[in-house]
């Protein structure tokens, strides 16, 4: 698979995650156990959900235990993907950007409103 070699993933969001493990400034080493390759990304996942899993959890259940909106950032739940490519990233390497929730703030809305726009000009999928 093309990004194989370039996605890594992280147990939480990257800005909350230095910060409760005190790592201090952005880019510190992050501890074994909460950051995995894409081969791997399943053995994260089930390090991050382990308490939460029982032998009755359903394979349509997994997405809602991976992904969880709180009524912060700092309660959202989910795994942090990172794609790394030299050149950065383009309209080859994106098909399909697909909002979650409605942007409810004038900030969302505006960013919303940008990302719909970028995604229209370079003929990426937008849905919401």
């Amino acid at each position: 698979m093309y990004l194989d070699r370039r996605i890594s993933l992280l147990e939480e969001n990257s800005f909350i995650f230095y910060d409760d493990h005190a790592l201090g400034p952005r880019g510190a080493t992050i501890p074994l156990g909460y950051r995995a390759i894409w081969e791997n990304r399943a053995k994260l996942a089930a390090a991050k959900l382990g308490p939460r899993l029982t032998g009755a959890t359903s394979e349509a259940a997994l997405p809602g235990l991976l992904l969880q909106a709180g009524v912060t950032r700092k309660e959202d739940h989910f795994i942090e993907i990172a794609i790394y490519a030299e050149g950065g990233l383009d309209t080859q390497d994106v098909d399909m950007v697909t909002v979650q929730n409605a942007a409810t703030t004038p900030d969302e809305i505006h960013r919303c409103d940008l990302v719909r726009r970028a995604c229209v000009n370079r003929s990426i999928e937008f849905v919401e």
